[in-house]
């Protein structure tokens, strides 16, 4: 099976079985990817910080202090937000820890181009794993030709449900167009529950509902739009970005969020779809697990977002997920990429894939996809998805005007002409 994932100009292909070919030929060399290696050697201490929940990390966190116990892993997990907050200012500091977690491409405070410039980054480039990753990942792995970070997976937004609230309210068939949506979160208000957590405290959040549309609203249409952007032939504002943040405002207006999106923190709405009170959060495939921790293992499943009038037109965001980069500035630098050389192994990246319910990287032998993933992996293998646009971006700060424009606008303090403008002002600072 093939897998086709947009990444600006290019295309990544990844095969699968080719990739496992690479690893069986030898590219991947079965001692370095072991776990006795320079670390076995002495005493060591590494931090790794990383984006939570704990429990996705903490299964290969343990194998590894396992089978070299004379390493120590101490660890720290938070939301994205803080996560980017603190390590950004960590990093600066000189207290960075010794692995952490980098975002692909561009667009926040702890992604690649934001990191690799100031020298924060280790290069990884002669590592072994190296060989075994889709070429079609160097545009965002990649810092002036050096590979500075290990992604592990693709992550796909989509349309989180609670089953049973589904099977309660009788609801079969899932929507495919923009209006069966629609009809669909009028049918869940009529029996009783909200249609749609919204946990807009969270900065995070509020990009999720407008990445989900803007791939059917945009490149579905125009896939040459960034780099269009980045010729100064095209603005946020004379785009389908529009459309979305009006059908966004549209969802508000009838009605189908909890009441106060603003004062809802992302943990707040994900009790409402895990208890039943919600039916269905936009969101990343990975708080898949933190929904099963609240409502049950199985209870909960997605599908891609309908962001057009016609099926054919829908197209889903999935895109390189957060990875594990090492600190240049770090005491302990063979420990930590001798530590990411485990993370690297096809069984790892795919143990981690499955419990952060996304698409390994490289899928190891004799496994498949998580059920769950697969419609959106038929999006994917047709061409019909486009990475998270602020991996694309040309700084931080555009991302920073979407999340507080969002907030903005269902505060009533702004308009979608106001938040429009911010995001292409803040896109020409380059």
């Amino acid at each position: 099976m093939t897998i086709s994932i947009t990444s600006g100009l290019t295309q990544c292909e990844i095969n699968r079985r080719r990739l496992i070919q690479l690893a069986g030929a030898g590219l991947i060399a079965p001692s370095l990817l072991g776990v006795r290696g320079a670390a076995a050697q002495d005493k060591v201490t590494l931090q790794l910080d990383f984006l939570a929940p704990e429990s996705v990390m903490k299964p290969m966190v343990d194998a590894y202090v396992a089978a070299n116990p004379n390493v120590e892993i101490k660890t720290s997990y938070a939301q994205a937000d803080q996560y980017q907050a603190a390590s950004r200012t960590k990093l600066t500091s000189g207290t960075a820890a010794d692995v952490l977690g980098v975002w692909p491409g561009n667009g926040n405070s702890m992604a690649l181009v934001q990191l690799a410039p100031g020298g924060f980054l280790a290069d990884l480039s002669a590592e072994p794993w190296v060989a075994q990753m889709p070429a079609g990942l160097d545009t965002v792995t990649k810092y002036e030709g050096k590979t500075e970070i290990l992604v592990p997976s693709f992550a796909v937004i989509g349309t989180m449900y609670n089953k049973q609230v589904f099977d309660e309210l009788g609801i079969g068939d899932l929507p495919t167009t923009w209006t069966e949506f629609l009809a669909l979160c009028d049918k869940i208000k009529a029996g009783g529950k909200t249609p749609l957590a919204l946990g807009l405290q969270a900065g995070w959040v509020t990009q999720l509902i407008p990445y989900a549309i803007v791939p059917s609203t945009v490149f579905a249409k125009d896939p040459d739009f960034d780099a269009q952007m980045a010729a100064g032939k095209a603005t946020f504002a004379d785009s389908g970005w529009r459309k979305a943040f009006e059908m966004y405002v549209e969802l508000n207006d009838r009605g189908y969020f909890n009441e106060d999106p603003l004062a809802t923190t992302h943990e707040d709405a994900l009790n409402l779809v895990g208890t039943g009170e919600a039916a269905m959060y936009v969101q990343v495939s990975a708080i898949l697990p933190d929904l099963e921790a609240i409502g049950g293992k199985g209870n909960f499943a997605l599908f891609p977002f309908p962001g057009a009038d016609n099926a054919a037109d829908v197209w889903i965001p999935a895109a390189a997920s957060v990875g594990w980069g090492v600190n240049a500035n770090g005491d302990n630098q063979d420990a930590s990429k001798e530590f990411v050389r485990f993370l690297a192994q096809p069984e790892n990246l795919t143990s981690y894939a499955e419990l952060r319910f996304e698409i390994p990287a490289v899928l190891a032998e004799g496994k498949e996809v998580s059920p769950v993933l697969a419609p959106m992996v038929t999006f994917i293998e047709q061409g019909k998805s486009y990475p998270f646009m602020d991996q694309l971006w040309p700084n931080a700060e555009v991302q920073q005007a979407h999340f507080a424009g969002v907030q903005e606008l269902f505060a009533g303090d702004g308009t979608i002409d106001d938040l429009l403008s911010a995001m292409d002002e803040a896109y020409k600072k380059g």
